[in-house]
């Protein structure tokens, strides 16, 4: 089985490499691709990611069970193949075991359900490890968000980004 959860550039050039279709890429023909989605009340994002899973995916997992805020049902009712893996651990960490436990696919694609990563990269998600690159990384969408980051992590985060774009020109 092949994990893939984020975006890399191509190791022939110093840009990322997306197929422009929505039929899944040549290099990834004859793999099934799994999404798996943790999520706690997330019912306010789900519109915004799950509206974005390209159709030739062979299954979305929506891993929690804790959500109080309608998100298994909000998720079923906007995307009804969704399969429901329910978990009694808590934490990020439990549910991506749990949903890459549940999986089917040869392919693996991490998204969360807060729109840091844009589902639309799927396809060049699926690219990379067959490419034999390792780990790779995706966009955040512009609608997702969280409210449940502390001020000290969020300023934190952004004193690291700032850091990195200052040592390596990132934008």
């Amino acid at each position: 089985m092949i994990a893939a959860h984020t975006l890399a550039p191509s190791p022939t050039m110093n840009k990322l490499v997306a197929p422009t279709t929505e039929t899944i890429p040549n290099y990834g023909r004859g793999y099934r691709v799994s999404v798996v989605i943790p999520a706690l009340n997330e019912a306010d994002n789900l519109l915004h990611v799950l509206s974005r899973i390209p159709s030739w995916i062979h299954e979305v997992l929506l891993v929690g069970g804790a959500s109080v805020d309608g998100t298994v049902e909000i998720a079923q009712a906007l995307y009804p193949n969704v399969k429901i893996v329910m978990t009694q651990v808590c934490g990020e960490g439990a549910a991506l075991r749990n949903g890459f436990a549940a999986a089917t696919g040869e392919i693996i694609v991490m998204v969360d359900a807060e729109g840091y990563i844009d589902p639309e990269e799927i396809p060049a998600f699926v690219g990379v490890p067959l490419r034999g690159a390792s780990p790779a990384k995706g966009s955040r969408l512009p609608q997702g968000g969280t409210t449940d980051v502390p001020v000290n992590r969020s300023l934190g985060n952004s004193a690291f980004v700032f850091l990195v774009r200052l040592l390596f020109g990132g934008k």
